[in-house]
């Protein structure tokens, strides 16, 4: 087993989707202090962390990941709210969600069943689906989501096809931080 590796599977993110983020991010930069901003190319929606992981345990997990995901269609998500996770005054993670999607709860709700099934043990925390923005509010006045003016959906359209289930590789020292190392692309609906 390689130690020095994490993996998670992911929903992907589009392009222009990962551009308009960035741009928005961009505008507040300088008024929200936090110690580490996300990798334009890092960001995702996770559906389950994995950890460290032997090339048989990922065999095994991308082969019936292929077949559990082989039926399902793609679908629209829209980039509609902020949130933040840990103490509100000092967040540890600060996020963009989605609009709530039945969907996008099944197909969390199938990666989780294969995962399990191959013998990793994963996070029982209820589900609150989220794309990771910034790491740790190092501000010296307290945080508050009112410090952004506008949430996305108000700002541009932010909908996009949820198409694609992404098997991640975590590098530490580097950015982009992670890797895609296998695909699976949903039928179109």
């Amino acid at each position: 087993m390689n130690h020095s590796f994490h993996y998670f599977f992911a929903l992907s993110l589009p392009s222009n989707i990962k551009e308009q983020i960035r741009e928005w991010m961009n505008s507040y930069k300088t008024e929200l202090s936090f110690y580490k901003w996300v990798h334009q190319e890092d960001y995702h929606l996770t559906l389950a962390f994995l950890g460290a992981a032997t090339d048989d345990q990922l065999y095994n997990v991308t082969s019936k990941m292929e077949e559990a995901l082989a039926m399902i269609p793609s679908f629209p998500l829209t980039i509609s709210h902020l949130g933040t996770f840990g103490n509100q005054p000092s967040p540890r993670i600060f996020w963009i969600g989605v609009n709530e999607d039945e969907r996008l709860h099944q197909i969390r709700e199938k990666v989780y069943q294969v995962c399990e099934q191959v013998g990793f043990p994963l996070d029982k925390r209820p589900f609150r689906p989220h794309i990771t923005v910034a790491r740790k509010w190092i501000g010296n006045h307290p945080f508050s989501i009112k410090l952004v003016q506008q949430t996305p959906s108000k700002t541009m359209d932010w909908t996009f096809q949820a198409d694609t289930v992404t098997l991640y590789r975590t590098h530490m020292n580097r950015l982009p931080k992670y890797e895609a190392v296998w695909q699976k692309k949903l039928s179109f609906s």
